[in-house]
């Protein structure tokens, strides 16, 4: 498999320059508009699940002009899980 890589940056600008709120000390940071997934490779169907995953997020609509709760979609996931 061939992987992206971020080389110059704009995307860790894009996600660096996302809406954040809270406190690291309290509650912690919590970026409304990035959905977090995290899969580990015991059950053998990561790819299947996170297929069906991102077909849910994105037919979740904010309001009626087709708005997406989330921006980005981001994967924290074992080598053998994908």
């Amino acid at each position: 498999k061939e992987r992206s890589v971020d080389e110059s940056g704009a995307l860790a600008s894009e996600l660096q320059n996302t809406v954040r709120l809270g406190d690291p000390w309290n509650e912690g940071i919590v970026w409304p508009r990035i959905a977090e997934v995290s899969l580990l490779g015991a059950l053998g169907c990561g790819k299947l699940l996170l297929r069906l995953l991102i077909e849910k997020l994105e037919g979740m609509k904010l309001n009626a002009c087709k708005d997406y709760n989330y921006d980005f979609l981001v994967l924290q996931a074992t080598d053998n899980s994908v």
